[in-house]
């Protein structure tokens, strides 16, 4: 059989109707992921609304796998959507479950759609998903099935060198080898530096305090606080000052093809370069354009980083709120990245899809491509998204 849809009074049945599997993140939102998951259960058949929380999203598609390939079913495998309901976290970890499985002999793994209920929803905001956290479940459900698919670059990150302080965990997006180093895989942006450092004592302050920030406006708020010190800080030349990456580290690239040889990132000694960011998707911090007009500006599904940066927390800043007239310093475009920072390094924030975490040197942090993975191109729920 199809999806369950079921009607909410009033509301007409969906034009398409197929199989949906939902994944909530029932903290989200201050616990409106847990309530929308809820609803959407109600719509969808038995068993097919999940909390992130309670089940490994790559278990749950290898059962679902399996009862719909079932000749007993009534369903089909490759009719299947997958919705996402939290922040970039969380839709990472299912889009990473999708990623692992074991593509169908004419290569399908079903494609993911977003309801976004995090702080940034960058990458919401670039799918055309944003304000269908404010639709009624019946609609998310319209736009998942009618939705066309398109794919997404995904990235693969590998890192040696990471330190966690005490009660610290790795970011649950990397998994560690038995030679100490981590890897995993990313799809929005990865950032070194002040902003990463902003991001981890952010992420500290949630986990401390969930129930003051659980909306995203105050969460928007908070996190400009915390910005806002750094910058003091930057400023000052106080403890909390962050240090040079091009002092400390060198970059090094590959241009155009993977293949190709790694070649240093010109002007990255002589720049000063404090903070780096290396973009998939044109969208930053909540919508943020870190980039300016240039041509080479990111592209959800062109194999390519675009590279800024940053010589300032300061300037960072700047461009984080004012936008327009504010932009970091272009490094190029990247099919894959390597800096490795030198053992007089102390510690250096990292963050990968929101996620934080401590390098010191010495430390290698290498970005490779890692394929792609299908999305569904959302309604574009709100005009101004």
């Amino acid at each position: 059989m199809g999806t369950v849809f079921g009607r909410a009074r009033g509301e007409a049945p969906a034009a398409r109707e197929g199989p949906v599997l939902v994944f909530y993140n029932g903290s989200a939102g201050g616990g409106k992921g847990a309530k929308l998951g809820r609803k959407l259960q109600e719509l969808v058949a038995p068993g097919r609304s999940v909390d992130v929380r309670e089940r490994s999203p790559h278990d749950v598609l290898l059962a679902v796998r399996d009862a719909m390939e079932d000749p007993g079913s009534g369903e089909d495998w490759r009719e299947l959507r997958v919705l996402a309901v939290g922040g970039d976290g969380t839709v990472g970890s299912v889009l990473e479950a999708v990623m692992r499985l074991e593509a169908t002999s004419d290569g399908y793994r079903p494609p993911v759609g977003v309801v976004p209920m995090g702080t940034g929803n960058d990458l919401a905001r670039c799918l055309g998903w944003i304000g269908a956290e404010e639709e009624s479940p019946a609609r998310i459900l319209k736009a998942a099935c009618e939705a066309p698919v398109t794919s997404m670059d995904a990235w693969q990150l590998n890192v040696t060198g990471m330190q966690l302080q005490r009660g610290e965990r790795a970011p649950p997006s990397l998994t560690q080898a038995e030679d100490g180093s981590f890897s995993g895989t990313f799809f929005n942006y990865l950032s070194v530096g002040p902003d990463a450092e902003t991001a981890r004592e952010f992420d500290g302050m949630r986990r401390r305090h969930p129930s003051l920030l659980s909306r995203q406006a105050t969460n928007q708020v908070a996190y400009a606080a915390v910005g806002a010190k750094f910058v003091c800080c930057d400023l000052k030349g106080c403890v909390g000052h962050t240090p040079s990456l091009a002092k400390h580290g060198d970059l090094e690239v590959k241009r155009g093809d993977p293949s190709s040889e790694w070649v240093p990132v010109e002007g990255w000694k002589e720049g000063g370069i404090h903070g780096l960011v290396a973009l998939s998707v044109p969208s930053y911090a909540g919508g943020r354009n870190l980039w300016g007009r240039r041509k080479d500006g990111p592209r959800v599904n062109d194999g390519q980083l675009t590279l800024t940066g940053f010589r300032s927390m300061a300037r960072l800043a700047c461009a984080l709120g004012f936008g327009r007239n504010f932009h970091g310093e272009g490094l190029g475009r990247a099919v894959a990245l390597r800096l490795r920072l030198d053992s007089t390094t102390k510690f250096v924030g990292v963050q990968v899809d929101g996620e934080p975490f401590h390098l010191r040197g010495p430390a290698d942090l290498e970005i490779t491509s890692g394929a792609t993975v299908s999305v569904l191109q959302g309604p574009r729920f709100r005009s101004d998204a």
